[in-house]
């Protein structure tokens, strides 16, 4: 089954609302499997910079012919960044549908999702 991702400000949220119906023993790690239907996972992902290339030829560019300017305005680009992801690991299908009608409008708001 596929899990359901999302970024960590929307985690914290909808756990929020999870401690609200559900008491405290249902967030240790096998009681949410059996009571909640999923587990939780944080994965690390890392963002590629699709530009790197260009931007790291006019960087150098910009060294050689000894431009301070634009070497002061401008730092060596990044290859990308790096992003925690919260997956949420479902055993029931019904549990996992269940979960998307309920908290729809924080996964629709959620400004980390890829």
């Amino acid at each position: 089954m596929k899990p359901i991702k999302m970024g960590r400000r929307t985690w914290w949220k909808i756990r929020e609302k999870l401690h609200v119906d559900h008491p405290p023993s249902h967030f240790l790690r096998t009681k949410m499997k059996e009571k909640l239907g999923f587990t939780v996972r944080e994965h690390t992902v890392w963002h590629v910079n699709k530009d790197f290339d260009r931007e790291y030829a006019a960087y150098e560019e910009a060294k050689l012919r000894n431009d301070e300017m634009n070497l002061l305005l401008s730092l060596p680009p990044e290859r990308g960044r790096q992003s925690t992801e919260i997956h949420l690991d479902f055993y029931s299908e019904n549990k996992r549908t269940m979960f998307l009608l309920k908290y729809a409008e924080e996964l629709s708001k959620d400004d980390n999702r890829y």
